[in-house]
């Protein structure tokens, strides 16, 4: 959430010409309410079986490959998860990058991404951001 911090502060200040106090005050709220809607939201499930299938919670089948560090997750033949995932004991932690996030995009479309899809990329991710995501095995 830092990189996406501190690229929203930057892009409204110096795109969107607001001062810095306004800034921070709408930082402050934009993520107080993202802390509670993510603290609120439901705790999804996926079994993975060595055969390369994945059951998620709701009952829906998907496809993964393992390639070295990299992680390829599918859903019929389009790609819902591309990136690095690391294991330690009962924790999985996936790590999407930008890279990574065009790649599965172009996967999917044939379309070129449009201008404010590039710029919420580069917010999200900055130059050389990334997104961590961790689960724990049950």
């Amino acid at each position: 959430m830092e990189t996406l911090a501190e690229n929203l502060k930057s892009y409204l200040i110096n795109e969107a010409g607001l001062d810095s106090a306004t800034v921070e005050s709408l930082l402050a709220e934009f993520f107080r309410e993202m802390t509670a809607d993510l603290q609120n939201s439901p705790i999804a499930t996926l079994k993975f079986a060595p055969d390369g299938t994945a059951v998620e919670g709701e009952g829906a089948t998907v496809t993964w490959s393992a390639n070295g560090s990299t992680l390829a997750v599918k859903q019929d033949e389009t790609i819902v998860f591309l990136g690095n995932y690391s294991v330690d004991g009962d924790d999985l932690t996936l790590t999407l990058t930008k890279e990574l996030m065009l790649q599965m995009i172009t996967s999917a479309s044939e379309e070129p991404l449009a201008e404010d899809e590039v710029m919420l990329l580069d917010l999200l991710f900055g130059e050389n951001g990334t997104a961590n995501y961790f689960f724990k095995r049950v």
